[in-house]
């Protein structure tokens, strides 16, 4: 891993300093402690976690629970210093203080959106030592989202400054958004998104409407995560690999074969004490190192069956034979739905067969698209509720996340054309 001990440092520097790669865990053996089942403060997965990576060597030199405390040692270090709560211009906003140089437009900068998706990881990680992660990463999220990009609102911008005209003001930054969409999932796994904040939709919001949505970011995915990943990842499955396989670890120490040079890496790194952007990565690379990161499971991906695929539909009106309800749910990009013009409104719904748990919808419009619409769902066809609705309908390819809701019928309830003709909807799936 590393070559001599004047290598040693470098090799470690460097480590630190170059974005985290997703590296597949072969197996994955867990060693719980008794607290670990539910805790106090709402945490699944309490640090810590104690994992052991069959192809990762661990440092030896010192008892699981001694790395334990390193970790915990260097992570209040990393809190006290780092972890900031005085915007003036959010309040309740928290950030990760960075040293942040070049040209950053007149503006103080405080922190990144490199920082603060480190910061966000780190949080979820340390659930269970720390009472408050879950208030301390809500903050972290609402920097991230209020401080949102120039060019997308579902992307942060890469500074951070204290300034109402610095929220919206600075492009994005592949790696922020990367770390941040995953601290997402982390975050489902660990608190679960039935609170005030539906994590698991925020993520497929950040994945889906930002970084997808954004050409050059997604050809930078090749940087950062595997091939696999790449095609889950653009292919509209989501993103099973990362959840099944993969973890952010160092390259360093998992090309480790030297048990001394590792021992003596790890002594370098708990006490590293750098800037704020390279003590993050050198903490995230403690917790993954020590045994405690960890993977977030599968049932945390959106499920990928289709629901609506074949079920029987009912319509307002179609314009005859060939453009009935049924042929939006055929899985058949050549065939669509057609409402009657004039009308409003017009609907289209789907009967599932049975009652089912509801958190995410895809359209795919023709021309004739809706302005105005609204997701609903029904356990008799006849009492709707609104999951989901907007007056800014673009058209084109609609994927839509909301809280999980149960319901058997799924309706779309379009008010207002975006074309002089009716409706039309190629697709219309429910997951």
């Amino acid at each position: 891993m590393f070559g001599g001990s004047a290598r040693v440092s470098k090799m470690i520097e460097k480590s630190m300093m170059v974005t985290l790669i997703c590296i597949a865990i072969l197996a994955t053996t867990v060693f719980p402690f008794p607290h670990q089942v539910a805790h106090a403060d709402g945490a699944t997965r309490s640090f810590p976690q104690q994992s052991k990576y069959a192809e990762i060597m661990k440092p030896n030199h010192n008892t699981q629970y001694e790395l334990n405390m390193a970790v915990s040692t260097y992570y209040d270090y990393w809190k006290s210093k780092y972890l900031k709560k005085d915007l003036t211009s959010l309040s309740g906003g928290y950030y990760v203080q960075s040293n942040i140089t070049g040209d950053n437009e007149g503006y103080t900068a405080l922190g990144s959106s490199e920082g603060q998706g480190l910061g966000m990881i780190i949080t979820v990680l340390m659930a269970g030592y720390d009472p408050d992660a879950q208030t301390i990463y809500n903050g972290l999220l609402k920097t991230a989202k209020t401080f949102r990009s120039s060019e997308n609102e579902y992307l942060m911008g890469s500074i951070i400054a204290d300034a109402i005209s610095a929220q919206g003001h600075f492009s994005a930054a592949i790696s922020g958004d990367l770390n941040i969409a995953y601290s997402l999932i982390l975050a489902h796994n660990q608190w679960g998104s039935k609170g005030n904040i539906n994590y698991l939709a925020e993520a497929n919001n950040r994945i889906s409407k930002g970084i997808k949505a954004s050409t050059s970011k997604v050809d930078s995915l090749l940087g950062h995560w595997s091939d696999n990943e790449l095609y889950y990842f653009v292919g509209d499955q989501a993103w099973i690999n990362v959840i099944n396989d993969s973890s952010f670890i160092s390259t360093g120490t998992v090309n480790g074969s030297d048990q001394n040079k590792v021992n003596t890496t790890w002594n370098v790194m708990k006490n590293k004490h750098k800037d704020g952007i390279s003590d993050s990565h050198n903490l995230l690379n403690m917790l993954y190192i020590s045994g405690n990161g960890w993977v977030p499971s599968a049932d945390t991906v959106p499920s990928m069956v289709n629901l609506a695929k074949d079920k029987p539909a009912i319509s307002s009106t179609n314009i005859g034979i060939g453009f009935e309800a049924s042929r939006a749910f055929d899985s058949n990009y050549m065939t669509r739905w057609a409402s009657a013009g004039g009308n409003d409104p017009e609907w289209i719904f789907v009967d599932l067969g049975s009652v089912q748990s509801i958190h995410r919808v895809k359209l795919k419009w023709e021309d004739a698209y809706a302005t105005q619409y609204a997701i609903q769902v029904s356990s008799d066809s006849l009492h709707w509720t609104d999951v989901y609705s907007t007056s800014n309908g673009d058209g084109g390819a609609d994927e839509i996340t909301f809280q999980a809701q149960s319901g058997r019928y799924v309706r779309l309830y379009c008010t207002a054309k975006g074309a002089s003709q009716g409706y039309s909807v190629y697709e219309f799936e429910v997951y």
